[in-house]
């Protein structure tokens, strides 16, 4: 994926030069320190998430290395082949991901582009990305059809495990949320739409149907694992329950909110 990255991103976004350690260290030189280098210097950061790496140490390290040296380096995990709430026990889960989709893929090459010290005219980007995403999109579609190690090969986290299930990115943030402030969690409905809030704040995007089920979800999710417990009679307000406080713990001691 990364290979594909590498030849696929100048003719999009012009001068762009992409830097790949299998392609551009020289034989003989000291990888290591070469790498380190090249990380610090990094104004941006393509990170190919897949479900053969998404435990990896070395992803971290290098997104760490990266992050480290700049404030307002861009550091984007790409990816492939999985959802968001495998990267939501980790530190790539603070940034701002990219789905391998066309729409969200062509999201980060605008980013890319603002990140350069002349951006390209938005027509001129458009017009490259259109033309070469056939390209891209046959490489990505054949990319995500080999074989991989299945994500339920993977172990879980201990707050999973003391769940008693693979708690999801919006199960997670709702619990902590609610467990760092006044304990509870309150569904309201009405006739603009469904809200989920925590800690005083509305998690769902507002008139968005689908993001209101997935926190929804979430919700129903925790209530039948006890982590939440229903007080209103109405099923509007739910209190964190004692096993509850005990996964957010967890999930705090090891920044996986």
């Amino acid at each position: 994926m990364a290979s594909v990255f590498c030849g696929w991103l100048p003719k999009v976004v012009p001068g762009l030069k992409p830097w790949m350690s299998t392609k551009d260290i020289d034989k003989g030189k000291p990888w290591f320190s070469e790498l380190q280098n090249v990380l610090g210097q990094a104004t941006s950061c393509i990170i190919c998430v897949t479900s053969e790496n998404v435990r990896s140490p070395w992803i971290y390290y290098e997104t760490g290395a990266v992050a480290a040296k700049k404030e307002d380096v861009l550091v984007c995990p790409y990816l492939v082949g999985i959802g968001v709430s495998m990267i939501a026990d980790g530190p790539l889960a603070q940034y701002q991901c990219t789905e391998a989709t066309k729409d969200d893929t062509l999201a980060l090459i605008r980013s890319l582009n603002k990140a350069i010290a002349t951006p390209h005219d938005e027509r001129l980007l458009c017009g490259n990305f259109e033309t070469n995403w056939p390209e891209f999109g046959q490489e990505l579609t054949r990319i995500v059809e080999m074989e991989s190690a299945a994500p339920d090969d993977f172990v879980e986290t201990e707050a999973d495990l003391l769940a008693g299930y693979p708690l999801s990115a919006e199960a997670r943030k709702l619990l902590v949320m609610a467990a760092s402030s006044d304990g509870q969690v309150v569904y309201t409905r009405s006739n603009s739409g469904c809200n989920t809030q925590a800690g005083g704040q509305t998690l769902n995007e507002p008139h968005n149907p689908r993001s209101e089920a997935t926190w929804e979800q979430a919700i129903k999710d925790l209530v039948a694992y006890d982590l939440l417990t229903q007080r209103g009679y109405k099923g509007e307000v739910f209190e964190v329950s004692g096993k509850g406080y005990e996964v957010a713990d967890l999930l705090q001691q090891h920044g996986r909110a």
